[in-house]
């Protein structure tokens, strides 16, 4: 009865496929997948008769090790009950060297910042620099922070040493301080962590229709049927997909995702996807509170923009810290319209892709742009938000090309915050 209605299941999902392309490797990662340095965008480019002047930036550190050991832990043990009871297939053996060597090389290293990491936050600071030659001149002031966590302190000195490596004359004020947690590393807010409990336990229910139906087992074992029995098959499927997916941040990709067909990579993805829809995005299954868990950090980009335009310097805020922060703050901020409302977790995978905010290494950089050889007031700056280093649709209209102006979007987002 279980495997007629697997089946069931799989021809619903596929039917309902048909009207997007099925998400596998590398989108399928979310949250572990590479930072998209390819085919970027020319962005250097201020409106004719401006100039760039000051950068506020949200960056997640780069690509680390996995955080923990006890998802490798968790599938050596699995695959070896497997093995006690009917045995491995020679993928299941290869898998388990493979898992274990892993769990060898991650010893001592548990979320910490790999070179991939260093040199992804190396590569976003050179291109900043590149493309805003304006913003980082002799004598600018460059306030950056951090989290306390290393994998965001050594990101942030990536970057810093990258833009003094291009510009030595930098006035560069560096620090990662429990003191700036409040707006840098808000995961708190009771209000919103009930909603969010609440909007979990549908999930819960989602999750369980949409999950796999275990068909790869019998890649890994002789007697998958009477393994599934004896193993959490929700926790395997988890901690493979995971150690696969971070592969790619520490070494060449993991061939563990082969084991996975493209509709069962999809329902892995489809599933995280309406996860981090519920913890970060705008959706009334937690009455919206989760996105203003970040109003403090909207707040702190607004004060800074508002300081630096009144004192007229070359200045940039470089801040450092964590995915669960950019995502909602991408939808705090309403980009490329992660703002919207579902109701229906079923119809999200068409609309709203995870993948697309929160690679490593993912950031938000706002760019201000000034009149030149003129006095000017804050009614005169232009703004325009970079997700990724790619320009952002904006919730207010536009008035030369990707930039809007400061003062539209700074009422936009005070109203939304409160902060009027």
């Amino acid at each position: 009865m279980k495997r007629i209605l697997s089946l069931a299941l799989a021809a619903g999902l596929v039917l309902g496929l048909q009207a997007r392309e099925l998400v596998t490797f590398p989108d399928a990662a979310n949250n572990y997948q590479l930072y998209p340095e390819n085919n970027l965008p020319d962005v250097s480019q201020a409106p004719k008769g401006y100039e760039n002047f000051h950068i506020e930036h949200y960056g997640r550190h780069g690509s680390r090790w996995l955080i923990g050991t006890h998802r490798h832990d968790g599938v050596i043990r699995m695959l070896e009950q497997g093995d006690s009871i009917g045995g491995l297939t020679e993928r299941g053996r290869q898998i388990l060297e493979e898992v274990r060597l892993a769990r060898k090389d991650l010893t001592n290293k548990e979320g910490e910042l790999s070179p991939k990491g260093a040199m992804q936050h190396r590569g976003i600071a050179r291109r900043m620099y590149r493309n805003f030659p304006g913003v980082f001149k002799d004598g600018t002031y460059v306030n950056a922070r951090s989290t306390t966590i290393p994998r965001c302190i050594l990101s942030m000195s990536n970057a810093i040493v990258e833009l003094l490596g291009n510009e030595p004359g930098l006035n560069v004020d560096i620090d990662a301080s429990e003191a700036d947690h409040w707006y840098m590393k808000n995961v708190t807010d009771y209000p919103a962590i009930e909603a969010e409990k609440e909007g979990l336990k549908l999930y819960k229910k989602f999750h369980k229709a949409n999950s796999t139906d275990g068909a790869y087992l019998a890649k890994l074992f002789n007697k998958p049927a009477e393994v599934a029995e004896v193993i959490d098959e929700e926790l395997m499927t988890e901690y493979l997909f995971d150690i696969a997916a971070n592969s790619v941040s520490t070494g060449e990709q993991s061939d563990i995702f082969d084991i996975f067909s493209p509709v069962e990579l999809d329902r892995i993805w489809r599933n995280q996807n309406a996860k981090w829809y519920i913890r970060s995005g705008n959706t009334p299954l937690t009455k919206g509170l989760v996105p203003l868990r970040q109003r403090f950090l909207l707040r702190n980009f607004i004060e800074s923009a508002d300081s630096a335009i009144v004192s007229k310097n070359l200045s940039a805020n470089l801040r450092y810290g964590h995915e669960v922060i950019v995502i909602p703050f991408v939808c705090l901020l309403e980009l490329n319209d992660y703002g919207k409302v579902y109701d229906n977790l079923d119809d999200l995978a068409e609309n709203w892709h995870s993948y697309e905010i929160f690679p490593m290494a993912c950031n938000v950089q706002m760019v201000f742009a000034r009149p030149k050889k003129k006095n000017y007031t804050a009614d005169d700056v232009l703004v325009k938000v970079l997700l990724n280093e790619r320009p952002a649709k904006l919730p207010v209209p536009a008035v030369n090309g990707d930039y809007v102006r400061w003062t539209d979007l700074r009422a936009y987002y005070a109203k939304r915050i409160g902060m009027e």
